[in-house]
């Protein structure tokens, strides 16, 4: 994995389980800034205490991602946070 992350946000979706928990997590212990989004709001909030509790960053969305109007507010929410 590359290690200079410093200024690298991104969004990994999918993030109440499996690949897309494993992804953030890791991501978030190399550095980056992540910014995670599904629909189920209390894995989300698992999985962002989880990244903040081992001083990673994260910004947790909840967000049907099949649903173009979301994932424009998704867009919207993380070019704030930068």
């Amino acid at each position: 994995m590359v290690h200079q992350t410093n200024l690298l946000t991104v969004v990994s979706l999918l993030n109440s389980s499996g690949i897309g928990e494993a992804t953030a997590l890791a991501l978030a212990v190399e550095g980056a800034t992540v910014v995670i989004a599904a629909r189920r709001s209390d894995r989300l909030q698992d999985l962002k205490a989880r990244i903040t509790g081992t001083g990673g960053k994260a910004l947790s969305i909840t967000a049907d991602v099949s649903d173009e109007a979301q994932n424009e507010i998704l867009i919207c929410l993380t070019e704030q946070e930068r």
